[in-house]
C-alpha cells in the first residue's frame, strides 16, 4: 500500500523486481482519500497475483516506487525489503508436469480471478475446420495469384498517395462522370445556362487533373496547342474546340431551350472524356 499527500491518480504503480520464474497478473487496484488537517490524503493499494513455474526457494527482491519529497526538491526512490518464499509441489501438478489449477485454488488467490473454462465448452466442435471445406481447397492454388494483386495494389496505393500528379490522373475520369452528372440535372431541369457552365466545368477540369497542368482561364487556342504537345490527336483537338465553342455559346449567347442541341453537346463531353483517357 502507498500513501502520501495528493490526488489518488498521482499515485502509479511500483516497479517490480525480476519475475521471470513467476507468471504475474495484472494488479487489483483500490485507492481511497481522507482529508486531515485540511489536506487531502491518497491511499492507493495493489494486490499482484503471482503464480510460480516450478518448486523451489526464492528471493522476490525489493519493489521500488519514485516519488517527489516536495521538502528536499528532489526526487527519490522508495523501497521494500527482499522476500525470500519456499515453493512446494502442490497437489494438482504432482500427477502431471503442467501446471493446473482448480476452481477452488483459483478462487482463492482473490476475487479479481474467475475459473477458466474448458476448451470443449467454448469450441463448437460440430463446426467443420476451414481447411476441411470445399471452398478451401478450391479457393488454396489461387493464393498465390490473390497475394501478388494485393502487393500489387498496395504498391501502386503507396505509389499514388506519393505522387499527388498520378492520383489525378487516375482519378480524373471518375470525377469528370460525377461532375458531369450536375449537367444532365441541369438539362432534366431546362437550365441552359447551368448546363453549358457545367459541361464546360467537367470537361476543363477533366483536362486538367489528367495531364496535371490547369487548363482552366485557357484561351482555346493555348488550350489546343497544349493538347497537341501532349500528344493529343487532330480529332481530339478538334473536337475540344468545338465543345468549348458550343459551351461558351450557350452560356453567353442567350441560346434557348434546345434539348437536342444539349443533348449533342452532352455526348461530345462523354466522347472527348472516354477517348482522352485512352490515348493520354
Amino acid at each position: 500500500e502507498i500513501s502520501g499527500n495528493g490526488q489518488p491518480k498521482s499515485i502509479t504503480q511500483p516497479l517490480l523486481p525480476d519475475l521471470s520464474y513467476f507468471e504475474v497478473f495484472t494488479p487489483e487496484t483500490k485507492a481511497s482519500t481522507q482529508v486531515k488537517s485540511g489536506y487531502l490524503y491518497s491511499y492507493k493499494s495493489f494486490s499482484y497475483v503471482l503464480i510460480p513455474s516450478r518448486k523451489g526457494e526464492y528471493e522476490i527482491g525489493p519493489i521500488r516506487f519514485p516519488y517527489f519529497d516536495p521538502k528536499s526538491g528532489t526526487f527519490e526512490t522508495a523501497e521494500s525489503k527482499p522476500l525470500k518464499i519456499t515453493v512446494t509441489q502442490g497437489k494438482a501438478i504432482a500427477a502431471t508436469n503442467a501446471r493446473f489449477l482448480t476452481k477452488k485454488d483459483i478462487e482463492e488467490f482473490g476475487s479479481d480471478i474467475r475459473h477458466i473454462k474448458k476448451i470443449s465448452q467454448l469450441v463448437n466442435t460440430s463446426t467443420p475446420f476451414l481447411y476441411n471445406t470445399v471452398w478451401y481447397w478450391a479457393l488454396y492454388p489461387l493464393s498465390p495469384v490473390l497475394f501478388g494483386l494485393l502487393l500489387v495494389y498496395r504498391k501502386r496505393s503507396q505509389k499514388m498517395d506519393a505522387d499527388f500528379g498520378l492520383r489525378r490522373k487516375v482519378k480524373a475520369r471518375s470525377f469528370a462522370r460525377k461532375r458531369l452528372s450536375k449537367a444532365r440535372q441541369a438539362m432534366n431541369g431546362d437550365d441552359a445556362k447551368s448546363f453549358y457552365h457545367s459541361v464546360l466545368e467537367a470537361v476543363e477540369r477533366f483536362m486538367s487533373d489528367k495531364m496535371n497542368i490547369e487548363f482552366r482561364g485557357m484561351t482555346i487556342d493555348r488550350a489546343v496547342e497544349t493538347l497537341k504537345e501532349k500528344g493529343g490527336t487532330e480529332e481530339l483537338q478538334s473536337l475540344y474546340t468545338e465543345l468549348l465553342e458550343q459551351c461558351d455559346l450557350g452560356q453567353f449567347g442567350g441560346m434557348g431551350k434546345d434539348k437536342a442541341k444539349w443533348d449533342d453537346t452532352y455526348k461530345k463531353a462523354e466522347t472527348l472524356i472516354n477517348k482522352v483517357n485512352k490515348v493520354l
